[in-house]
């Protein structure tokens, strides 16, 4: 169904629904679905399944890069554990994670050879 409903321009109908795709930049963040089972939805209706489709990408987009910019927060307060650097940036990092650094923290870092393959969640290979 999502392969058929991408294919198209706008909202596609699929059974008694009308299906709208968000996928903003091209990645699929989501999908809208109206119940339309009597198939009566005018240009109005498809108006207003446009402007929902484009302002749930905003939102999904915006959830998307809050959720990036936390990751990487969260990296780098690692980065700063790990490295011993300045402590009031530590501590900044992790007040913005909501992370409670006046806890006992126990940490483990194993050195990783340089020929070693590295390897994602998913199994897929990163590098060598």
């Amino acid at each position: 169904m999502l392969r058929r409903v991408a294919c198209e321009a706008g909202p596609a109908r699929v059974k008694d629904r009308l299906i709208a795709l968000v996928r903003p930049r091209g990645d699929l963040l989501g999908v809208l679905a109206l119940e339309d089972p009597e198939a009566t939805a005018d240009e109005h209706t498809m108006f207003v399944l446009g402007h929902a489709q484009w302002s749930l990408a905003q939102a999904l987009t915006h959830m998307r890069e809050l959720t990036e910019v936390e990751l990487r927060l969260r990296r780098q307060l690692i980065d700063d554990l790990l490295e011993d650097t300045d402590g009031t940036s530590a501590y900044a990092r992790a007040e913005a994670v909501g992370h409670d650094l006046q806890r006992i923290i126990a940490v483990v870092s194993t050195p990783v050879p340089d020929n070693a393959a590295v390897h994602d969640v998913s199994g897929g290979r990163l590098g060598s």
